[in-house]
């Protein structure tokens, strides 16, 4: 559900992987049906799995989904594209704000009120002082 992958997941009796995390809330929340298709579940049934060779064959979105990333691919082929994604998060040093690499430029030059302030009154001192 979350996205993420971890080392040690549980696998449901339809094949689908969860984190520890998620399959916490899904229980919690009394649901006895897999959310991705309905299966009826049963804890009986939940397989822990550690570095599996079916799990690196699962296909992942990049966690940088979040950010405007679209890449979805193996996971065993994630960090490759993970080191390069355009859409890292980077946080504005001047707003505090997280923007993918790919807008963060573009935040700066254009959305940043902290920027845009601090541009305001430096050309107002510029004028000022001539």
């Amino acid at each position: 559900l979350c996205g993420i992958v971890t080392k040690c997941s549980l696998v449901t009796n339809c094949r689908h992987f969860y984190c520890t995390d998620c399959m916490h809330g899904i229980e919690s929340d009394g649901f006895s049906t897999c959310p991705l298709d309905d299966t009826r579940l049963d804890s009986d049934d939940l397989c822990k799995v550690e570095g599996n060779d079916a799990l690196n064959r699962s296909r992942v979105r990049c966690p940088n989904a979040d950010h405007g990333c679209d890449y979805t691919g193996y996971l065993q082929e994630v960090g490759e594209h993970f080191r390069g994604c355009r859409f890292q998060p980077v946080p504005c040093s001047n707003c505090g704000s997280t923007y993918g690499y790919s807008k963060f430029v573009y935040h700066r030059l254009r959305r940043c009120k902290s920027s845009l302030n601090e541009a305001k009154t430096t050309s107002g001192t510029d004028e000022q002082s001539e």
